[in-house]
C-alpha cells in the first residue's frame, strides 16, 4: 500500500490532539477533494474560483454536460460540502499553500454563507415523504423504554446493563464515553455543600486510553498517543484531559449491583473473553493495585461494542413506537437521550421558566452555565444545538402565546359577531 505522505502528516499532526472521529472525518473530506483532482487532472494547489465551483457541483452531485456528460450518483448536503472545503483549506494552510487557502476561504464565504441543511435531488424528495423524526427522547418515551427493558426476556444482568446505559445517556452521557468507562472511572466521594454539610457526589470520569477501541472515545478529552501521556499534566487536568459526567445515587448503586454480579459471572463462565475486557489503569486501580476492566460487557464477557448495542436500541425504539430514521440515517439514536436531557432541563416549564415559578426572567444565564457544565461544553453558545422542539411543541407554545396575548378572545368575539 502506497501512503501519500502530505495527507498522512496532515491527518496525524503531532501538534494537535484530535479525536479519532475527527481524523476519520478529515480523511473522508480530503479523499473527496483528491479524487476530484484526480478525475479532472487538476493541481490540488491551483484551483481557481471556476474550478472550485466545479468541485462544489461535484460534491453536491450536480450533473454537468459538455463534450463528456458526467452524472454523479452520490449526493451530500451543503453542510457536508462546506465541511469538505474547510478541511481542504486547513490542508493548504498546513502545507503553507496560503494563496490557495485564501481562495478557498473566499469561495466558502461567497457561496456557503447561508447553509441549507436539506439534501439535494432524489434524496430530498425521498426524505420528505417520511414522518418527522424528533431529535430527542421525551420524558414519556424515556419511561416507556425503561419499562420495556425491565420487562424484556433477557437475562437479568443484561436488562440491568441496558437500563444503566440508557439512564446514563439520559443524564447527558455520550455512547462513546459510556462504553469506554471502566471500573476506576465511577466515582463516589463526599464534598461539602453550600450549607457546609457533607454531601455524597457521584460522577463518571470521561477520559481516553490507549486500550480504547474507536467506539469508546471520550469526545473533548485529550487524545492519548502513548501510555506516557497518562502522566502529563494535560491528561490529569479537568476539561482538558478529562470531563466529569455527573450521575445520581441510584445510577451509582445500579452500577455497583451490575459490576458485582455480571463481572463475577463472566469471570467464571467466559474467563478468556473476560480477559479481553481489560482496560489500561490510569487512576485508582494503580494506587489500590487491582485490575481495571471496561464496565459494560456483552453476553460473552468481552467489552460491549457500539454496533451491537445500536441494533438492540433500534429494536427497542420500534417496540416502543418511537420513530427512527429510514434510509438516510440522520439522527443518532443514542444521542437522542442526551438531547432529551437538555430539552427536559430547558423545557421544564413549557420553555418559559426553569423549575422556579418565581423567576421573572425564565431561563437565566446561571441556568445556562449549569447546563453547560452538565453537558460538558466549554461554551454556552454550543447549547443552542440542543433546543430542537417538535412540531407539536412549537404548536403548543404558539397557542400558549396567543392565549397570553389575548388573541383567543379576539377570535371568540369575532365568531360571536358572525
Amino acid at each position: 500500500m502506497n501512503i501519500m505522505s502530505d495527507p498522512y502528516y496532515f491527518l496525524n499532526d503531532v501538534k494537535t490532539y484530535q479525536a479519532g472521529n475527527t481524523i476519520k472525518q478529515n480523511a473522508y473530506n480530503l479523499k473527496k477533494v483528491i479524487s476530484f483532482c484526480d478525475i479532472f487532472q487538476y493541481d490540488i494547489f491551483n484551483l481557481d474560483y471556476r474550478k472550485l465551483s466545479q468541485l462544489s457541483a461535484f460534491l453536491l452531485g450536480y450533473s454537468q454536460k459538455g463534450e463528456t456528460v458526467i452524472e454523479f450518483l452520490a449526493t451530500c448536503s451543503k453542510t457536508t460540502a462546506r465541511s469538505i472545503l474547510e478541511t481542504y483549506s486547513s490542508y493548504c494552510h498546513f502545507l503553507g499553500q496560503t494563496k490557495q487557502e485564501q481562495i478557498i476561504k473566499d469561495f466558502i464565504r461567497d457561496e456557503f454563507a447561508s447553509i441549507s441543511y436539506s439534501h439535494f435531488g432524489k434524496a430530498e424528495k425521498r426524505l420528505t415523504t417520511y414522518k418527522p423524526v424528533p431529535e430527542f427522547i421525551s420524558h414519556s418515551e424515556y419511561n416507556a423504554i425503561i419499562e420495556y427493558i425491565r420487562n424484556s426476556s433477557d437475562r437479568e444482568n443484561i436488562r440491568l446493563r441496558d437500563e444503566l446505559i440508557v439512564r446514563i445517556g439520559y443524564q447527558s452521557g455520550r455512547i462513546g464515553e459510556i462504553l469506554g468507562s471502566t471500573l476506576e472511572d465511577f466515582v463516589c466521594t463526599a464534598e461539602r455543600g453550600t450549607d457546609g454539610d457533607l454531601k455524597m457526589v457521584y460522577y463518571i470520569i470521561c477520559r481516553n486510553r490507549m486500550s480504547d477501541k474507536t467506539y469508546q472515545s471520550s469526545k473533548g478529552s485529550m487524545k492519548v498517543k502513548d501510555r506516557s501521556d497518562y502522566q502529563r499534566n494535560e491528561y490529569n487536568t479537568e476539561t482538558v484531559g478529562y470531563w466529569k459526567l455527573y450521575i445520581n445515587e441510584e445510577i451509582y448503586k445500579l452500577f455497583e449491583r451490575y459490576v458485582d454480579s455480571e463481572h463475577q459471572y463472566q469471570l467464571k463462565k467466559h474467563p478468556a473473553y473476560y480477559e479481553t475486557a481489560k482496560a489500561d489503569s490510569v487512576g485508582d486501580s494503580i494506587r489500590q493495585n487491582y485490575q481495571n476492566y471496561y464496565v459494560f460487557l456483552n453476553d460473552k464477557g468481552s467489552a460491549l461494542a457500539a454496533d451491537g448495542f445500536s441494533k438492540k436500541l433500534r429494536k427497542i425504539f420500534k417496540a416502543c413506537g418511537i420513530e427512527v430514521d429510514r434510509g438516510h440515517r440522520k439522527h443518532n439514536l443514542f444521542h437522542r437521550f442526551r438531547h432529551g436531557f437538555a430539552m427536559f432541563y430547558i423545557y421544564a416549564k413549557n420553555g418559559k421558566e426553569l423549575f422556579d415559578q418565581d423567576k421573572p426572567n425564565g431561563f437565566t444565564e446561571q441556568d445556562k452555565n449549569y447546563l453547560r457544565i452538565l453537558m460538558r461544553h466549554r461554551s454556552i453558545s454550543s447549547l443552542d444545538d440542543y433546543f430542537n422542539p417538535t412540531d407539536a411543541q412549537i404548536h403548543e407554545y404558539k397557542e400558549a402565546m396567543e392565549k397570553e396575548m389575548g388573541l383567543e378572545e379576539v377570535i371568540t368575539i369575532y365568531e360571536k359577531k358572525n
